[in-house]
């Protein structure tokens, strides 16, 4: 489709409702929601993948920041573990940009599929929902999410996997979070990158705010009425229903990889 789509006057309604269901996919699944606002910013709107990108990730910086309400007024954001994941994933996304070219896109991609997959399963089963609200600060603890958010930033600049399907079933398996308080603190981790990365967007002039305006704003509703929503469902509901979505992400990513087994070019990617 032509990028010239966004000046047509429904654009604006269009980028608002990709904001609405995005933020709301994204604060019920402690993701960020580029999930869907990123392929639907290109398919639906036809804006070019960079700006598209951009777009997205103010979007995130809103719906995060939005999404975060109602986690934190029931206490279930663990902040310090939140905090490290965050500061990790970043370290993690400097050495994915160092190690792009070099790990086949196809070993990451099934690495990906594969530890996905197992953690789809594991939620799946009974007695896999986590006990804590918030797991106290340990070298092992520390060590865990310095891994973690390691892996998840370098998958996110290597094959363009969001951090919160990486965070969530770490903290609920690893650290023993419930499902609630995992996703509130994947969401904490998330935020702070796609707000820096939306600045420096901003500073080097490549967000459309004619299109991100609309975008974020119904991602600022749509996040906060899916992580409102959240509280309310079961955590062992919420669990499976994030399995779910997790066997769809693994879907696409082996459609991705099939694609580019045979040199098409991939759909688009996930910030």
């Amino acid at each position: 489709m032509s990028g010239s789509l966004v000046s047509q006057p429904w654009a604006p309604v269009v980028g608002a409702a990709i904001g609405l269901v995005g933020g709301l996919v994204g604060g019920l699944f402690g993701l960020g929601g580029g999930v869907l606002i990123l392929p639907a910013l290109i398919l639906v709107l036809g804006l070019p993948h960079l700006q598209a990108a951009a777009v997205s990730l103010v979007a995130i910086a809103v719906g995060t920041a939005t999404s975060l309400i109602p986690f934190i007024s029931l206490g279930r954001v663990a902040w310090a573990d939140g905090i490290v994941l965050a500061v990790a994933a970043t370290l993690g996304a400097w050495i994915g940009v160092a190690v792009a070219h070099r790990i086949p896109d196809r070993v990451l991609a099934w690495g990906f599929v594969a530890v996905v997959l197992a953690a789809a399963v594991r939620m799946i089963l009974p007695g896999a929902t986590g006990s804590l609200d918030t797991a106290p600060l340990t070298v092992a603890s520390v060590a865990i999410l310095v891994g973690v958010g390691l892996v998840a930033g370098t998958l996110g600049t290597t094959i363009g996997i969001g951090g919160g399907a990486i965070y969530v079933p770490s903290l609920v398996f690893l650290l023993d979070l419930t499902q609630h308080s995992a996703q509130g603190t994947s969401l904490l981790a998330i935020f702070p990158s796609a707000l820096m990365a939306s600045l420096g967007n901003a500073r080097a002039h490549r967000v459309r705010w004619r299109v991100a305006g609309p975008v974020a704003g119904g991602s600022l509703v749509g996040g906060y009425a899916g992580a409102s929503l959240a509280q309310q469902v079961p955590a062992d509901r919420l669990q499976s229903a994030f399995a779910i979505l997790l066997v769809v992400l693994a879907v696409r990513m082996v459609v991705t990889a099939s694609r580019r087994d045979r040199g098409e070019p991939p759909p688009p990617s996930v910030p």
